[in-house]
């Protein structure tokens, strides 16, 4: 563990504290304020400054426990911001709903209702900056100096190899250097680089590596106190997901298809009706203007509706019309011009079938909003794997029909890892890694960085 993480991890208590002690301290201040008595009435309540000091600070304490009790001053792994945001919400509202169990049992009064709800108001606000500043600076101390920085061996010569040494060299600011890259693990060659520069982290990034080429590399870790990491392929992500369950007297285990089972499948129901509706009413105006320029460019329908597969049935795929009418009459024609020669799917960047209007709605991704549709009648969902035509899934592999376990979604993490620059066996790799980890935090990362995909990213699909 890095001194600079133990530094930061720390001054998270002081911070949160300091943050606490603030917003409570402020939501008094406001109480008195002409606005606060002019909203809620005059000031009743006999509470002055000074004990209401000593009470936050005993309050301010208990809050703490609070919050590591909720996981909020874990060292690694790091919380991504939008668990720690949800974390830090239900924190300061289990600390709130303390304090009030305590005045209600304790026969106590408190009139103002006012300080209640603005100091928990404040105190996720607060905590949210506080905490917000230190992981800024945090990032800006390791993007331009050493300190806390994690010295990188990637071991592998893969694209995934690659591409995690390109994304790490773009965002010094996630505190990793690699330090050099072995295409296999060579014990002689990793000393001289660890007695040269030090090696805090290794990388296999290669999934099928040898028995005793694995052994080797895990002894190796063990003896120098390193840290090694996988990336996990197809076969190693079946292991990920299982259950102990009884079979009668008989302990059995059973390999989950996915995660996304149960409450799990309700709760994201859930989310895509509720959101669907939203978005069709707030984007109507724009579906509108969309549809005039469509029918004002060329000849045909406003919609097309694709042939896809949802868990092994077909569906209609909504999609705002980009090509020209009965565009899929010259795809074989156009076959030979495929630029995706590693898998199933078509893919031409210049296809001749697309319309001028529909090429602006590619590259803004408006052709994809109908499939709001797709979501609300339940054959898609927001977040999942990409829909494919049933000619593509007919040349699926084995490993590949996984992706079919789970309704397909809107985008997912292939689309905002690389789209269609990743390989097949790419995209199969991060759907499987969906499917087997799925979670409402991981589907609430993928949202929110889709949006800045959508906002960055002109290139097209």
């Amino acid at each position: 563990m890095k001194k600079s993480e133990l530094f930061f991890a720390g001054i998270l208590v002081p911070i949160d504290l300091i943050m606490i002690f603030v917003s409570a301290l402020l939501a008094y201040g406001l109480r008195f304020t002409n606005l606060a008595q002019k909203l809620v009435g005059p000031v009743i309540f006999d509470l002055p400054l000074k004990s209401y000091i000593i009470l936050i600070l005993g309050i301010s304490i208990i809050w703490l426990f609070i919050f590591a009790l909720t996981g909020l001053y874990c060292i690694r792994p790091k919380l991504k911001w939008p668990e720690e945001t949800s974390k830090i919400i239900i924190a300061c509202s289990a600390g709130m709903g303390l304090i009030m169990t305590i005045i209600v049992f304790s026969g106590q009064m408190f009139e103002s209702r006012f300080i209640i709800l603005i100091g928990w108001i404040l105190s996720i606000v607060f905590t949210i900056f506080g905490r917000s500043i230190l992981s800024i600076t945090q990032k800006w101390i390791m993007a331009h100096s050493n300190w806390g920085t994690h010295n990188l061996l990637l071991i592998g010569k893969n694209n995934t190899a690659q591409r995690i040494n390109r994304f790490i060299k773009i965002h010094p600011s996630l505190g990793y250097r690699v330090i050099a890259q072995m295409p296999k693990f060579q014990i002689s060659k990793a000393y001289k680089f660890l007695k040269k520069r030090g090696i805090d982290e290794i990388v296999q990034s290669d999934p099928g590596p040898t028995q005793n080429h694995l052994l080797s590399l895990i002894n190796f870790c063990e003896e120098e106190r390193i840290i090694l990491k996988f990336i996990p392929g197809l076969t190693q992500a079946l292991s990920s997901n299982i259950e102990l369950e009884m079979l009668g007297r008989f302990p059995v285990i059973e390999i989950k298809k996915t995660r996304l089972d149960g409450w799990g499948a309700i709760f994201k129901r859930c989310v895509d009706v509720v959101f669907s509706i939203i978005a069709i009413l707030v984007l109507s105006p724009l579906f509108l203007g969309i549809a005039v320029l469509i029918k004002w460019d060329s000849s045909g329908p406003v919609f097309v509706k694709l042939m896809r597969i949802s868990q092994s049935r077909k569906f209609g795929f909504y999609k705002f019309r980009s090509m020209i009418d009965q565009a899929w009459k010259y795809k074989k024609e156009l076959m030979k011009y495929n630029e995706r020669q590693d898998g199933p799917l078509f893919k031409m960047q210049n296809d001749p079938r697309i319309t001028r209007i529909g090429r602006f709605l590619r590259k803004t991704r408006f052709d994809e909003f109908p499939q709001l549709l797709n979501v609300l009648k339940g054959e898609m969902s927001l977040i999942g794997p990409r829909p494919h035509e049933p000619e593509e899934i007919a040349k699926y592999a084995k490993h590949h029909k996984k992706l079919l376990f789970i309704k397909p979604g809107m985008s997912g993490m292939p689309q905002i890892s690389g789209g269609h620059k990743l390989s097949f066996e790419e995209e199969v790799r991060l759907d499987t890694y969906y499917i087997e980890n799925w979670s409402p935090f991981l589907d609430l990362q993928i949202f929110l960085r889709t949006l800045v995909f959508l906002v960055r990213d002109r290139t097209g699909c």
